[in-house]
C-alpha cells in the first residue's frame, strides 16, 4: 500500500539525498584510504536497506528508482563513452592476444559455471542460462574511477582497460544470443538460424551506429582543431 503518491518533487528530492549521502560516504572512504567508489556503493546499499526494510516505503522507493532510470541510462552512456576513448588501437594491438585469451576463458567459464550451478540448485535451464548471461556483465565505473584517481599507467592498466571495454561488448552480444536460446527453451520451440537474425542485427547495427558516430566526432574534432590552429597560426599536432 502506498503511503503517498510519488511525484516529480519526491524524485528530485531522492536524487538530491542520494548525491549528498553518496558524496559523504565517498569522502569518508577516501579518508580511510579506500577508493571513493567504495563509499558510493556502500551508501547505495544502506539507502536501499533504509527505505525498503527500516522505513515502510518499499513501494514508494521502487517508484522513485523507476523514475530515476533515465539518470542511470545517461550515466551508463557517459561511462561507455569514456571507456571507448581509452581503447587506443595501437595499445589494443600490442596486447590483443592476452586480451582475447582472457576474454574467451572468462566468458565461457562464467556463463558455463553460473548456468550449471543454478541448474543444479533447481532452476529451470532457460532461467539458469539467463543468469549465466547476466553474470558476464562487468561494472566499468570502479575500474575507471580508480585508474583515474591514481593516474595509473603501464601494460597492466592498458590491458585491464582494453579487457574491460571489449568485455562489455562481448557480454552484451552473448546475452542477446542467450536470450534467444532461453526463449526457445521456455516456449519449447525449435531453434533455427532465423532465430538469431534479430540479436545479430542488433549487435552489428549497434557497432555500425557507434562507428559512424565515432567517425563524425573525429572529423568534427579535426575540423575544430584546424580552425583553431589557423586562427592562432599554429601547426596541428
Amino acid at each position: 500500500m502506498l503511503l503517498f503518491q510519488v511525484t516529480g518533487y519526491h524524485t528530485i528530492l531522492a536524487l538530491a539525498i542520494m548525491i549528498i549521502v553518496g558524496h559523504g560516504f565517498g569522502k569518508l572512504a577516501e579518508r580511510i584510504k579506500l577508493p571513493e567508489v567504495t563509499g558510493y556503493i556502500i551508501s547505495g546499499i544502506l539507502l536501499n536497506l533504509l527505505f525498503t526494510l527500516v522505513l515502510p516505503m518499499k513501494h514508494e522507493f521502487h517508484d522513485i528508482v523507476h523514475n530515476l532510470e533515465v539518470v542511470s541510462v545517461i550515466a551508463l552512456g557517459f561511462l561507455s563513452f569514456t571507456l571507448g576513448t581509452k581503447l587506443w588501437l595501437p595499445k589494443l594491438r600490442k596486447h590483443i592476444k592476452t586480451i582475447l585469451w582472457t576474454l574467451t576463458i572468462q566468458t565461457l567459464a562464467i556463463i558455463g559455471l553460473s548456468t550449471i550451478l543454478f541448474y543444479i540448485a533447481g532452476l529451470e535451464l532457460w532461467v539458469s542460462l539467463l543468469i549465466g548471461g547476466i553474470s558476464v556483465a562487468t561494472a566499468s565505473a570502479p575500474v575507471l574511477e580508480i585508474t583515474k584517481k591514481h593516474q595509473s599507467k603501464g601494460p597492466l592498466t592498458d590491458t585491464l582497460i582494453s579487457n574491460l571495454g571489449l568485455d562489455n561488448v562481448i557480454g552484451i552480444s552473448a546475452f542477446l544470443i542467450i536470450v534467444t536460446i532461453a526463449a526457445s527453451l521456455k516456449m519449447k520451440t525449435a531453434l533455427t538460424l532465423g532465430s538469431f537474425l534479430v540479436p545479430l542485427a542488433s549487435i552489428f547495427g549497434s557497432i555500425l551506429l557507434g562507428g559512424i558516430a565515432g567517425a563524425i566526432l573525429v572529423l568534427l574534432d579535426k575540423f575544430v582543431l584546424c580552425r583553431y590552429c589557423d586562427e592562432k597560426n599554429m601547426t596541428p599536432i
